[in-house]
């Protein structure tokens, strides 16, 4: 099983969990998506492509992720 295989089964189970908290115990329901679209990863090869990276996420983190401390 290669990492794409794995990524998507742990998408699939954490969704289809969800789903079931929500209709057996009374979780909250909403209607966003559990994962980004178009999302891909990026290999972190040194310390200054983690450092723009991080710079990146903070400067474009959603409202939601700015209320986390």
């Amino acid at each position: 099983m290669d990492l794409g295989e794995v990524v998507r089964r742990f998408k699939t189970f954490v969704a289809h969990r969800h789903a079931i908290g929500v209709a057996e115990l009374d979780w909250p329901r909403h209607d966003l998506h559990h994962w980004q679209r178009g999302y891909f990863d990026r290999i972190l090869r040194d310390e200054g492509a983690a450092v723009a990276i991080r710079q990146s996420v903070l400067a474009n983190r959603s409202g939601a992720c700015r209320r986390d401390p």
